[in-house]
Formats: structure tokens, C-alpha cells, sequence
């Protein structure tokens, strides 16, 4: 006759019973009560953590998996189902000591090196990402999303034949891969390869937008087919910042006597109504009556865009011009120059993190410069607010801004503006104004590589970082450079 099972294990297997039959909440409660009623059990913390995995309650399965790590601490999947509940939270150093340990324990665990690629990549370690990484695909040839990675990384370091590579090995084993094909398209886009580049970033709908292109009762243009009287419906697809970059196109649809109708982000509508021959909506508003349908950012393939004829004529945005006077005056008591600065961009953007500064790190700036200096972006860290309340050498006008027709008015009365990769920096390159742009060792494409200029806005300056996470340099070069400019400075 069989021992009568403790609670503690009725309440295990029936969470086991829960999780077969994919009952998630119910198979959490069961574990939770299985933990509850023997506390020293780590399996059943454990198997509670992976089901908050599952369910993607981060903040529930990492205390979990905590606990069940301080009951069997040499466990080296726990430590890598922890690394990776940090990496989901975006706590990337967390998650980057938690594969550390779980990297020198028996038995060597595959998804504990590619966690730990990933962590070194995002933490601005390259070249220990590599390493990582190659260790991961040792102990499993055969994962192409690893080799991926891989090749975003030789990517990163500016090794493009050996992203190519990787891309290619993927393509391979998986043909037709969409990350392997975006991957490659970004690979030739920032090194100015733009026929191959445009070509291939159609696969940005297989990959990381997966999902996000809208489907049409009209047919997409070709690039081919004439405009002459049809109404091409251009329509908005990624971020602030590429609407503002892109939509330079849309007037040379009209130039092929399109009617253009565009759909964009409801904060850029009455901005780009500036544009002329073009009919402006808020996204997903435009009435069915049109006759081809194009996203934005196909534009530059379909027009066969080459770095040499970038449409760069500038501006091509315009404040207006009620809203600037009105800021004139605003600012006609602020003693020059004026300085907008933007240090740093949106923090759920997955790259915020390579490409934000504190604002405490531009202290050399600050030192170099005298004039009016004014903070533009609509919000601050809470460290930034405080940098900013013990020292109050810049006025926050960007929480004044209620959309970016009252933003490019301000800007319109800004000699420059010193900006990270955002939205804004986008905006004062279409007005046609002064702009330092400061660049991570590893940019997005449209910024290219080894240039100090940038084709799409002949207004723009760019300060890069020569190693990668390391400001320093590039703060110093704005420096200097505002220094330089002083009044009564000797040149």
C-alpha cells in the first residue's frame, strides 16, 4: 500500500495536473500552495517561478526563483530562468551576474551563454557578447536565432563580413529567415549600401515589426505603376522620429501628380500639414476612397533613393509662424546663444538605454557654454530633475510643449540644438536648424558610419562615440566647440 501523499505534494501534483493542461493561474495558485505548505521545497518555488514566467509576471517569478536559489544556490537553471526573468525586466546587470554564475557550473547550459551575450551586448561589452555567443552555438550548432545574435553583435563592432556570415549560415539552415534578412538589410544600410539595404528592409514586417504592417483593400504601389490622378494613401509606420525623417518623400509622390493623402501619429498631424499639395490625417482616420497604398518608410526603396540623391533640401517642415512669434517673445528676454537640449529620448525604447546621457554627465558642457540653455524634451528622470534642482542652469521648456507644432515653434527660436538620437533631433534637422547630434559607438542606420555630417540634414553635426558606452570624447568635443564660439572668444 502506497504512503499517503502530504498536502504538500497533492498541491504539487495537482500544479503539475494544471500545467499539462495549460492552466496557467490555477497550476500558480497550486505551486504557491505546495511552497506555502513545505518552505523548504525549492523545486516548488522554482516550478512557481516558471510559471509566472509563463504567464509573464516578472515581478512575481523573480522572487520566486530568489528563494529558490537561497535553498539550492548551485543550481544552474535557476540561476539562468533568473538571468532571464531579468532580461525580460530589462535589468540587464542583474541578469548579466546571474548567468556569470550560472556560466561556471555543471552542466553547461546553452541558454545561459546566449543570456549572457545578450546582457554583454545591451551593457556595451561586445566583444565578451561574442565570445559568449559562440559559446552558446557550440554546445547548439543548430539555433539560428543565436546566430542572429551573433551577427547583430559583429554588427555592432563594425565586423560586417563576419555579420554577414552569420546572417548568411542562418539563411542556410532557415532560408527565407526574416531576422537573418532584416539583420542583413541594416547591416548594408548603415555602411551606405542603400540599393542592397532597401531592398532587403522589407523584411522588417518579418522580424521585430512582425505583426505591425496594416493590411489594405487597395493595392500597394510598386514603385512602377504611374501616379498621374490616383490617390496614394502614405501611411505612417515606426516612431516619431522616422514620420519626421520620411516624410520628405511624400512630395515627391505629389511631384508625379499623385493626390497624396498621408496618415501620421496624431501628435505630428498639424506639423506636417505644413507640406505642401499633401492631405494630412491622424493614423488610421483616412477615408477608404484612395487608390494605392504605401508605407512611409518603403518610400526610399521604391524611389530608388542612393546616398547621392537623398531628397535633403531643408526645411521641410515649417513652425507656425503664430506660435513662433508668440515664442519670440517668450524667449526675447533669454540673453544668446540659445540652446535646446535634448539628453535624452523615450526610456521604453529598446535602445534608450545606448543612446540617453544623464544630464550630469554633460557637466563639461554646461561649464563650456554661456548663454540660455533650455531642456526640450517633455520629460525628465527623476535623476535629471534633481541634477537640475541643485544646479539650475537650464530652463525645462519641454514641459510647457503641449504637441510639435508648439516644439518646432521653440526651436524656430533656438540658434542650436544639441540632441541624443530622438525624435527631436529629427525635428530640428526638418526645420533646418543647427543640430550637434551625439551617436553610440553602434548607430542606428539612417546615421552611417566614420562621418561627422549626415546626408539627410545638411544642418546636422554629429559627435560619436569612438568606443562603445564611452560619452566622454564626444561630450568633450561639444565642448570645445561651444567654447569656441563664445563671444569675444579670439579664433
Amino acid at each position: 500500500m502506497s504512503p499517503a501523499l502530504s498536502p504538500a505534494d497533492k498541491a504539487f501534483q495537482l500544479a503539475m495536473a494544471f500545467l499539462a493542461a495549460g492552466k496557467l493561474d490555477d497550476a500558480a495558485k497550486a505551486f504557491a500552495d505546495a511552497a506555502k505548505l513545505r518552505p523548504a521545497w525549492w523545486e516548488a518555488w522554482a516550478r512557481l517561478a516558471s510559471v509566472h514566467d509563463a504567464r509573464k509576471d516578472w515581478g512575481a517569478s523573480i522572487p520566486a526563483y530568489e528563494r529558490a536559489l537561497q535553498l539550492q544556490p548551485n543550481s544552474p537553471q535557476v540561476l539562468c530562468n533568473l538571468g532571464m526573468a531579468h532580461l525580460a525586466r530589462r535589468n540587464y546587470a542583474e541578469a548579466l551576474s546571474r548567468f556569470a554564475q550560472a556560466a561556471v557550473l555543471p552542466p553547461p547550459i546553452p541558454e545561459v551563454f546566449n543570456g549572457l551575450g545578450v546582457a554583454c551586448k545591451v551593457l556595451n561589452r561586445p566583444g565578451e557578447a561574442v565570445e559568449a555567443f559562440r559559446k552558446a552555438l557550440a554546445l547548439r550548432p543548430g539555433e539560428v536565432d543565436w546566430r542572429c545574435n551573433l551577427g547583430n553583435t559583429y554588427a555592432a563592432l563594425h565586423r560586417f563580413e563576419e555579420a554577414h556570415a552569420a546572417y548568411d549560415h542562418v539563411l542556410k539552415l532557415r532560408p527565407g529567415d526574416g531576422a537573418a534578412r532584416f539583420g542583413k538589410s541594416l547591416a548594408y544600410l548603415v555602411c551606405g549600401k542603400f540599393k542592397e539595404g532597401f531592398a532587403l528592409y522589407e523584411s522588417r514586417w518579418e522580424s521585430e515589426l512582425r505583426g505591425c504592417k496594416r493590411v489594405f483593400k487597395k493595392p500597394e504601389w510598386n514603385g512602377e505603376t504611374s501616379l498621374e490622378g490616383k490617390t496614394v494613401l502614405v501611411h505612417c509606420e515606426q516612431g516619431l522620429g522616422d514620420t519626421i525623417q520620411f516624410v520628405r518623400y511624400v512630395t515627391m509622390l505629389a511631384q508625379r501628380n499623385a493626390r497624396v493623402w498621408l496618415e501620421v501619429q496624431p501628435s505630428l498631424v498639424d506639423l506636417c500639414k505644413t507640406i505642401p499639395g499633401v492631405t494630412v490625417f491622424p493614423e488610421k482616420t483616412a477615408p477608404d476612397s484612395y487608390d494605392l497604398t504605401c508605407s512611409l518608410l518603403s518610400l526610399p526603396r521604391l524611389l530608388k533613393t542612393t546616398r547621392e540623391t537623398i531628397p535633403s533640401a531643408s526645411p521641410y517642415l515649417l513652425a507656425d509662424p503664430v506660435k513662433a512669434a508668440a515664442w519670440r517673445e517668450r524667449l526675447a528676454s533669454s540673453p544668446g546663444p540659445r540652446i535646446g537640449l535634448v539628453p535624452s529620448g523615450n526610456p521604453h525604447h529598446t535602445n534608450d538605454h545606448n543612446r540617453s546621457i544623464a544630464l550630469g554627465m554633460l557637466s563639461p558642457i554646461f561649464e563650456a557654454f554661456t548663454g540660455s540653455l533650455f531642456i526640450l524634451q517633455k520629460e525628465l528622470a527623476q535623476p535629471d530633475r534633481a541634477f537640475l534642482a541643485e544646479r539650475p542652469i537650464a530652463t525645462h521648456l519641454g514641459a510647457e510643449f503641449t504637441d510639435f507644432t508648439e516644439t518646432a515653434a521653440a526651436i524656430e527660436n533656438l540658434d542650436l540644438v544639441i540632441s541624443v538620437d530622438t525624435s527631436l533631433a529629427h525635428l530640428a534637422g526638418a526645420l533646418g536648424k543647427p543640430v550637434f547630434l551625439f551617436l553610440p559607438f553602434s548607430p542606428d542606420w539612417r546615421w552611417l558610419l566614420d562621418r561627422s555630417d549626415s546626408p539627410w540634414y545638411p544642418s546636422m553635426r554629429i559627435f560619436r562615440q569612438t568606443n562603445p558606452g564611452d560619452w566622454g570624447p564626444a561630450i568633450e568635443a561639444v565642448s570645445r566647440e561651444l567654447a569656441s564660439r563664445r563671444p569675444g572668444r579670439a579664433t
